[in-house]
């Protein structure tokens, strides 16, 4: 397997050079107005993708540094989005090398066995994780929710919302990626550490997750605003007051 990976690597860093020479050639395109998207120059588009040769493989160790394939990636996949229109040749092979290589890169960096996952993902989203839960909290306490009702919308404006009296509380948290990758973590493997730990009682905590929602996870990819929705839930005629009469429903979009 690591024979594999280091053949990967050692093409990628060939099709990298190539595309130093095709960032050169886009540079001496600029006179046709091909320059690439969002204000960058060629010369900055050149300096990042030299940036990143020069970080990723090290000639005097013969080694290459496998933490820079999410930078690899993320320069690759921009340039895929904006600068099509640039036609770099070695890009799209460039593209789908560090795609192959991230995906089994990146989550380990989060931690390899599940204990591990959960004891990283805790140390970086702690903070995140009770925040959520406090707001969780919160949605099930009806009296302070009634008297948080400040804004309405407007029932008279045409809408397609059928319960325009009914008030939803919301909060919006803006994160950055390693915090999604910890959460995932957290969410899908907290459980199975759980139960594998002296603390667990005896009958076990559930996971929240179905298999065939927690077997989605292996092929997830995050992407640009990638987000989660937790949504509390009332049932219906249950006792606003107990506990067990709300359910939290959990959404995803990779962005």
């Amino acid at each position: 397997e690591s024979r594999d990976t280091s053949i990967d690597a050692c093409a990628l860093a060939g099709e990298v050079e190539d595309c130093r020479g095709s960032s050169a050639g886009a540079a001496a395109a600029a006179a046709d107005h091909k320059l690439p998207a969002n204000g960058e120059t060629p010369l900055l588009q050149l300096g990042r993708w030299t940036q990143l040769k020069k970080d990723f493989y090290k000639p005097k160790k013969s080694r290459f540094d496998t933490t820079k394939l999410p930078d690899i990636y993320d320069c690759a996949m921009y340039d895929m989005v904006h600068n099509r229109h640039l036609r770099l040749e070695a890009l799209p092979a460039v593209f789908e090398s560090a795609h192959t290589l991230a995906a089994y890169v990146v989550p380990q960096e989060y931690g390899i066995e599940a204990q591990d996952k959960v004891s990283i993902g805790l140390q970086i989203a702690s903070s995140m994780l009770d925040k959520i839960q406090r707001d969780l909290l919160a949605g099930m306490d009806s009296e302070r929710h009634v008297a948080e009702r400040v804004h309405r919308p407007d029932s008279s404006a045409p809408t397609d919302v059928r319960s325009r009296q009914r008030h939803v509380r919301t909060r919006l948290y803006f994160t950055s990626e390693s915090h999604i990758h910890s959460l995932f973590n957290v969410l899908r493997w907290g459980s199975e550490v759980l139960n594998a730990s002296d603390a667990c009682q005896s009958e076990g905590v559930c996971s929240i997750f179905t298999e065939e929602a927690r077997a989605k996870f292996d092929s997830l990819e995050l992407c640009y605003l990638t987000h989660l929705v937790f949504r509390v839930l009332l049932k219906k005629n249950m006792d606003d007051s107990e506990p067990f009469s709300y359910a939290v429903q959990v959404l995803f979009s990779p962005g």
